[in-house]
């Protein structure tokens, strides 16, 4: 049986079809958008339906497959570029015309597009459960359960905390040809991941700084705590 991390995949991303389709039908009339919306909800029932059929950490990547494909495009057609803020909840803000960091005590998650005095910001959910991530768990061993063991992104993950900053070391991550855009946003898909994971285990709102090779395999990410975020 597959992981309670893995099954809630399929339906967070089921959910996220849903409300990007109905959203941009009814509140922006946007054509392209709802398509979005709809090819996320087609490729995530496709997943659910074919289940016992296929071997589960393939279905898995072909999720996360589809799910790189369509957040790049979301990010094309806002012109996103600067750096996401990762929530506990789950959530990822991506700033369109801000400055500084968003008061997350007006933040409820039902937009598209949270408006706050510091700017606005794309709302999107990570392609994880935060539920399956329990807050005051040891941030490594959150990622092993996660990253490495239910989603098979990389073979290892190590992690060094120096005061705000944590620099987490990825052995052999797996590569989703994520395109530039999704990587100067969001960085490369297990980087992505694993700051929901840091976030969720934190109960902290963070973000990620500069992502780097590292030979043999390995890729190093660094992840700053935004204190300045504050939360409800």
């Amino acid at each position: 049986m597959p992981r309670e991390s893995e099954k809630l995949l399929a339906a967070t991303l089921l959910l996220s079809g849903l409300t990007l389709t109905l959203y941009s039908y009814f509140a922006l009339s946007s054509i392209p958008l709802t398509a979005l919306g709809i090819g996320i909800l087609v490729t995530a029932a496709s997943i659910i339906a074919t289940y016992p059929y296929t071997p589960y950490r393939e279905a898995v990547h072909s999720v996360l497959h589809s799910y790189t494909a369509n957040v790049s495009r979301v990010l094309e057609e806002f012109s996103a570029n600067t750096p996401a803020l990762y929530t506990p909840d789950g959530f990822v803000l991506v700033p369109l015309r801000a400055r500084g960091e968003p008061d997350l005590r007006r933040f409820s998650g039902e937009n598209l597009v949270h408006s706050d005095p510091s700017g606005y910001y794309l709302v999107l959910q990570s392609p994880i459960s935060t539920p399956a991530v329990e807050e005051g768990a040891g941030v490594e061993a959150a990622l092993a359960e996660v990253v490495v063991y239910s989603l098979g992104l990389s073979d290892s993950v190590r992690v060094v905390s120096r005061d705000e900053t944590l620099i987490l070391e990825l052995s052999k991550p797996r590569g989703f040809r994520e395109g530039a855009r999704f990587r100067r946003v969001l960085g490369p898909l297990p980087v992505h991941v694993s700051a929901a994971v840091v976030a969720a285990a934190l109960g902290k709102v963070v973000q990620v700084g500069e992502v780097r090779e590292a030979g043999k395999g390995k890729t190093i990410a660094v992840l700053r705590v935004v204190e300045r975020a504050a939360q409800g």
